[in-house]
């Protein structure tokens, strides 16, 4: 197994012993580029402000639907214009970008535990178009849907 194909599946949660020094050297500069560039998003508050909590809890439950601003601002009892700005600068990325987080992640889960399509759990984690899916989950992992299926399950 290749060193970059090692460091992708560990930053999805599949880990290896390594197998040589020059491997965990190599592997560093190897690691793929994060969705979010800059500062990584603030889980602390999500704990800390309760209206987050309940957005968190809204989307866990409802994240394979359609949500917009408008829904979710109500949820945290938020004007929308104000929720996206108190959203991002308490979280630390937009909620978009978030959402997308959300769905890539059980995404994810999906492909390591399934044989569904990739087309039937794009569909099911909330993303209404396949295309759309491809780009957010290649950005995020640096992989195709197809080619993460092939390393995670040979």
């Amino acid at each position: 197994m290749r060193a970059k194909e090692r460091v992708l599946l560990e930053a999805n949660g599949i880990l290896f012993p390594p197998q040589s020094p020059a491997e965990v050297s190599a592997a560093s500069s190897l690691a793929p580029k994060p969705m979010f560039f800059g500062e990584p998003h603030n889980e602390r508050a999500f704990q800390y402000y309760g209206n987050l909590q309940r957005v968190k809890e809204y989307v866990e439950e409802h994240y394979s639907e359609a949500i917009t601003l408008e829904q979710i601002s109500q949820v945290a009892c938020l004007e929308a214009k104000y929720f996206s700005r108190f959203f991002h600068k308490r979280v630390g990325i937009t909620f978009t970008s978030w959402l997308g987080y959300i769905r890539i992640n059980e995404a994810l889960r999906r492909i390591r535990a399934s044989d569904s399509s990739i087309s039937q759990i794009a569909c099911e984690v909330g993303f209404g178009d396949l295309r759309t899916f491809e780009r957010a989950f290649k950005k995020f992992t640096c992989r195709t849907p197809r080619e993460f299926r092939h390393l995670v399950r040979p």
